[in-house]
């Protein structure tokens, strides 16, 4: 619900009337606010569910105007570094040759 009232505040048209365009202002808004690829996606989300139940359950004729699928791209964190005892104790388990470390 909070999700919901913060898009329509943001709204200069009445919510049967929202198209694609109000959708992206949104998604801008958002980004200008510094909200992370999460949040964005999740109140994006939110809004595309809500227009959905609009359209099946309330039978009202409109076109959902969030895209199907439009999503940020989440960064993804890199890998942790394994601490030198982790290494060793990984290496010791390894019991085929082919996996062990060079003696070069």
């Amino acid at each position: 619900m909070n999700i919901l009232a913060h898009f329509s505040g943001s709204l200069q048209v009445p919510i049967e009337e929202v198209t694609i365009k109000e959708t992206d202002a949104y998604m801008d808004h958002l980004l200008r606010h510094r909200k992370k690829p999460k949040t964005v996606n999740c109140h994006m989300g939110c809004i595309h569910a809500f227009y959905e139940y609009l359209i099946e359950d309330e039978r009202l004729p409109l076109i959902n105007p969030v895209r199907k699928n439009y999503r940020l791209r989440l960064p993804r964190p890199l890998p942790k570094h394994l601490r030198d005892e982790q290494v060793a104790t990984l290496f010791k388990r390894i019991d085929d040759t082919r996996d062990r470390p060079c003696s070069c």
